[in-house]
């Protein structure tokens, strides 16, 4: 009896047919990846305020921006982040194109913002970077 039982669940177990090593190599072949169709831009700074549960860090957010303003100022320039929220506790992404500044200045303004920044759990900087999240 327990013979029997064992040959019909290898029979049946044989007998069916994996679906998916089956068609994958169709698969493979016939499916290309989606192309991005949208020409994204790619940032040359991405400074992401994130927060653990209690918001983000305020101080740091209104030094950078002062930052951002003193540049402007020191350097006749408009520099203006794209802001984008993205979270219910303040969290936001300041998404910065510098095209109309020479490299020292570019190295000038970034480096100044990672001083800023330092190590800070909350706020992130992104370099040459697509901005991760949308409008």
């Amino acid at each position: 009896m327990k013979l029997n039982i064992i040959l019909i669940v290898c029979l049946t177990f044989f007998s069916c047919k994996n679906s998916t090593s089956v068609n994958s190599d169709k698969e493979s072949t016939t499916k290309t990846l989606p192309q991005n169709t949208n020409n994204e831009v790619l940032y040359d700074i991405i400074i992401s305020f994130t927060s653990m549960g209690e918001g983000i860090d305020y101080a740091l957010r209104k030094e950078v921006d002062a930052e951002i303003l003193n540049f402007n100022n020191e350097h006749n320039l408009t520099i203006q982040p794209q802001i984008v929220h993205w979270g219910r506790e303040g969290e936001a992404d300041y998404n910065i194109l510098l095209k109309n500044l020479s490299t020292s200045q570019k190295k000038k303004f970034i480096s100044s913002l990672k001083e800023m920044v330092g190590i800070s759990e909350l706020t992130l900087i992104y370099l040459n970077q697509k901005a991760v999240h949308k409008r």
